[in-house]
């Protein structure tokens, strides 16, 4: 998504304004988060805790478990049937309504709201 893009803008500010409320990873953490991924994206993780962010933003949804490397053909016929599912959604535009922050209570426990703030339209 382009650097000039509403969305991607609001991505790149709330990584660098809310970043000191991040709990910082261990170094477990890290080593588990930048595992195969390229050193641009490792860079990330290290400083912000995530690989995807800044110019390696990118809209995604978690829908599985992780899949192992060696199930390349779960993985394709995964792919396939989620873009089937969502082509029809991808093809519009990207809005947001909301911001929304989650906490992790306990390290691998689910996420759980925490606040949803609304924007102006």
């Amino acid at each position: 998504m382009d650097a000039a893009h509403p969305l991607r803008r609001l991505a790149d500010a709330c990584v660098a304004e809310l970043d000191g409320w991040r709990h910082a990873l261990s170094e477990a953490q890290w080593l588990r988060r930048s595992a195969g991924i390229e050193p641009g994206r490792q860079a990330m993780v290290r400083r912000f805790g995530y690989p995807h962010v800044f110019e390696h933003w990118r809209f995604h949804m978690t829908l599985s478990n992780c899949v192992p490397p060696e199930s390349a053909a779960l993985r394709e016929r995964l792919l396939r049937q989620a873009v089937t599912h969502f082509g029809a959604a991808l093809a519009l535009p990207l809005h947001c309504e909301s911001l929304s922050v989650f906490v992790e209570p306990a390290e691998g426990e689910p996420f759980v709201l925490a606040h949803r703030f609304p924007l102006a339209a």
